[in-house]
């Protein structure tokens, strides 16, 4: 799932190089520094999932819309800066029929899943030498995810198969980050950043269920094989990492590239697919037409635009699955206010029809809203 709040994800998910003073950016902790040393800021989010599932015999439609996250950003001294806030990790939702043809019967396959991780993390970056910000997010995972697949051979004589697998997950990772950002003229700027999610090993909990069965004059004759609850286990999640370049044009312009890429062939697989090494490319741009022009609002709305290309970590049938698409989207200003009001449409392909799988062609819909406020500061009386 895409990552991130409104103004990476416009920008087609960028995030390495990324830093705004007023909005918040926990993919790279190290872009905290960028906030002013008196200022408080709030994003809350909602989100929207139109997703069409298709095959060469198949269309499910699926629709979700759901609490996106909370995040804040605050000081804590002139060159330390925190930010703590609860985002999605994974979602996981399918529900997906595939057929074979294996000499004189039609073998159909029915795979289910959902669930999802959710992520609580806590930042902290500092400022070093004016130009170099360093940050770490240490962040606390929660939640499950719930998969199935049934294997139906159409045929009294064959024994069918289903198998479940539940697991919920409870356990700490971290994120690290660092920017270096240094002005090239008056006018023109830059910022070159990193962030590395470390390797880790997740413990949590397990139900599985195996059962085999068959139907003989409609009845379902069925033997387990496997029953279990609330067993141990250990989930590897990769190593990351996103490298990324942004140019600004003050008050008027930005633009960046990002790389990230995942290490998954040495995670444990799904039932029905094998992990691969990820690559993912994102590009986008934020144009402001005039800041400052009081008189025309349209002029002071931020307009942004993305695109990003990834060869994702799932490999079925021994095809790796793409996932590619474009993201548009406005960042409204709030009267005599840094706060914001944003949003975001995104709008892709994942997958192939091809082999037998499953596209999905999807749309995401997104709406944040920054409060941006000065708090931490001491009026003066003359």
């Amino acid at each position: 799932m895409r990552k991130g709040f409104g103004q990476s994800r416009s920008m087609g998910g960028i995030s390495a190089g990324l830093r705004t003073y007023n909005q918040i950016n926990y993919l790279n902790p190290a872009s905290y520094t960028e906030q002013d040393t008196h200022s408080f800021m709030l994003d809350v989010g909602l989100a929207g999932y139109l997703t069409d599932y298709r095959s060469d015999e198949y269309h499910y439609t699926s629709r979700n819309l759901s609490f996106n996250s909370i995040a804040l950003g605050f000081p804590v001294t002139r060159w330390w800066k925190s930010g703590i806030g609860l985002v999605p990790y994974s979602r996981v939702g399918y529900n997906i029929l595939t057929t074979q043809q294996m000499i004189d019967l039609e073998v159909e396959n029915y795979f289910l899943g959902q669930g999802g991780v959710n992520q609580f993390y806590l930042g902290n970056a500092i400022e070093l030498f004016k130009k170099i910000s360093i940050g770490c997010n240490i962040n606390y995972l929660f939640g499950y995810i719930e998969q199935s697949q049934t294997v139906d051979f159409n045929n009294t004589s064959y024994h069918n198969l289903v198998v479940r697998d539940k697991k919920y997950i409870k356990d700490f990772t971290a994120t690290t980050g660092i920017q270096y950002h240094d002005k090239l003229s008056s006018k023109y700027s830059y910022t070159a950043g990193i962030s590395y999610d470390f390797r880790n090993r997740l413990y949590g909990l397990r139900s599985r269920f195996i059962e085999s069965y068959i139907n003989a004059n409609n009845t379902r004759i069925s033997d387990t094989m496997v029953n279990t609850d609330n067993e141990s286990y250990t989930l590897d999640v990769p190593h990351s990492i996103s490298a990324g370049f942004t140019l600004e044009l003050k008050d008027k312009l930005t633009a960046g590239i990002d790389y990230s890429g995942q290490f998954w062939d040495q995670s444990s697989s799904p039932l029905f697919a094998a992990f691969t090494n990820s690559n993912t490319y994102h590009g986008g741009i934020e144009w402001i037409p005039e800041k400052y022009a009081f008189r025309s609002y349209y002029k002071r709305i931020r307009y942004r635009t993305g695109f990003y290309y990834s060869n994702t970590y799932l490999t079925i049938q021994n095809t790796q699955l793409n996932d590619q698409g474009f993201s548009f989207g406005l960042g409204f200003p709030f009267k005599f206010s840094q706060s914001l009001f944003g949003i975001t449409y995104e709008t892709g392909v994942r997958g192939t029809i091809s082999n037998g799988l499953v596209r999905e062609n999807y749309n995401l819909f997104s709406i944040h809203f920054t409060f941006y406020d000065f708090w931490f500061y001491r009026p003066k009386i003359d």
